[in-house]
């Protein structure tokens, strides 16, 4: 567990980074080129690219992301939590990048704070994103999909990126694409944690609640592209800040 004090701590997610989204990376280049100097951590929650296929890819694009990364890590720690559409991001990309992956449901502590992360996708009562999560994120499919050839992992990429956007165009149900009650109580009264922090479902807010009559807070970042809704945490509390480009 690490626990931080005194300092500025930045919580982002949902980028969708992609060469086909100029706005989202500059406003990702800006953000990291102009972090505050008494920053000493930033969070990724998932869904740092649109998607990732193999951390044997490279491009001038990929590139330049790893430079922002390599030169902001030499100033602030740089974490990151698989998203749904980053899974297959490896410990190639993270030493490349200079950065740190952490487990897909991680406690730290803040300025005394209890805080639990994840992305959200895992929270969502979609069982079919579920059933399918289980089945792609095995380990045997994990070693599956990093020997088949890059090109035809392009091609699976862009299918189940268009069905997902197909099937989000057709499936009217909002509750799918929000998280479960139930299993967000079953995750926290599983931890110690008061606070929950997620992405995934693009619809930034803070909620507060209870549990058994103990007060809970749970904070849901925002998606990038001409803006971005992200955590600003430092010894003063907690807020969500709007940034663009």
């Amino acid at each position: 567990m690490t626990v931080f004090n005194d300092m500025t701590i930045f919580f982002i997610s949902d980028l969708h980074l992609d060469e086909k989204y100029p706005n989202s990376y500059t406003l990702f280049a800006n953000f990291f080129n102009n972090l505050p100097n008494d920053t000493k951590a930033v969070y990724i929650l998932g869904d740092l690219f649109e998607y990732w296929i193999d951390d044997r890819l490279d491009n001038p694009f990929l590139a330049e992301i790893k430079h922002i990364f390599k030169t902001a890590a030499n100033k602030t720690a740089i974490f990151f939590i698989h998203g749904n559409r980053d899974f297959l991001i490896g410990n190639h990309f993270a030493k490349q990048a200079n950065i740190k992956i952490l487990p897909g449901f991680y406690q730290t502590n803040i300025q005394g704070h209890e805080v639990l992360l994840t992305h959200g996708d895992s929270l969502t009562p979609d069982k079919r994103h579920q059933y399918f999560s289980k089945i792609i994120r095995h380990p045997i499919a994990y070693g599956i999909a990093n020997i088949l050839p890059i090109n035809l992992k392009l091609n699976i990429a862009k299918k189940l990126r268009d069905i997902s956007k197909n099937r989000f165009k057709t499936n009217k149900d909002p509750k799918i694409y929000d998280i479960c009650q139930l299993t967000m109580k079953n995750v926290l009264q599983h931890s110690t944690a008061k606070i929950l922090i997620h992405g995934h479902t693009h619809k930034p807010n803070i909620y507060n609640f209870t549990i058994d009559n103990k007060i809970f807070t749970r904070i849901v970042l925002g998606s990038w592209g001409d803006t971005a809704q992200i955590l600003v945490f430092n010894k003063d509390g907690y807020k969500l800040e709007t940034i663009s480009i």
